[in-house]
């Protein structure tokens, strides 16, 4: 089975309790599925970091496939994909 590295960056990190994993790819088709599985099997915070209240991942979340952002979470994840890095939105003033 496929495995891709996870990264975590900032709060999401000590959400899920690491920096980083490589995670199996299961039956997810996209981008969105693969990031929603993951939020579903780490659960509490880290659940209500990425998933709105509808089970939906949230806007707010960035995530770069292999160094570029996704801005279309039902992109295909692709055979080559090495790398997902989830990023919580950025405050500043």
């Amino acid at each position: 089975m496929k495995s891709v590295r996870v990264q975590y960056c900032g709060p999401l990190g000590l959400a899920a309790g690491e920096g980083w994993e490589v995670v199996p790819v299961g039956e997810a088709n996209s981008i969105g599925g693969f990031v929603r599985a993951l939020a579903e099997r780490t659960g509490g915070e880290f659940a209500r970091m990425v998933l709105d209240s509808n089970g939906e991942l949230r806007s707010t979340l960035l995530v770069a496939v292999d160094g570029e952002q996704v801005e279309d979470f039902s992109q295909a994840l692709g055979e080559g994909v090495g790398e997902i890095t989830l990023l919580p939105p950025i405050a500043g003033g």
